[in-house]
């Protein structure tokens, strides 16, 4: 009984894990240009030229047709395995979505 008791005291948050690609996307900074390619779970490369959030789901705007004619596909962000963005970036511009330099990381967690 006091194993239900504390699953039911568990906030709706707790509940959920951390999703990292629905905190990449929702923290993009403005510094970086919202456009790029997702891999997804399917093997598929989707580039895009902006997109936006609804919850779980992401819309990607493509500003050229596939060879279907699709300019816009909505698919869940958990099918996000990868983003790859094309421009060369400064590293420290990704510190705004939670990227630390590999010695920091260390330090944060006791490592060094």
């Amino acid at each position: 009984m006091a194993c239900l008791l504390n699953v039911l005291q568990l906030t709706h948050q707790e509940l959920i894990p951390v999703n990292d690609m629905s905190r990449i996307f929702s923290q993009w900074p403005a510094a970086i240009p919202r456009h790029g390619s997702v891999v997804t779970t399917f093997g598929e490369t989707i580039p895009f030229s902006d997109y936006m959030l609804s919850g779980e789901l992401m819309l990607l705007i493509r500003s050229q047709p596939d060879a279907h004619g699709t300019r816009r596909i909505i698919m869940k962000l958990q099918d996000v395995v990868a983003v790859r963005i094309c421009e060369a970036i400064e590293p420290e511009r990704f510190t705004v979505m939670g990227f630390q330099k590999h010695s920091e990381a260390l330090s944060a967690v006791g490592m060094r």
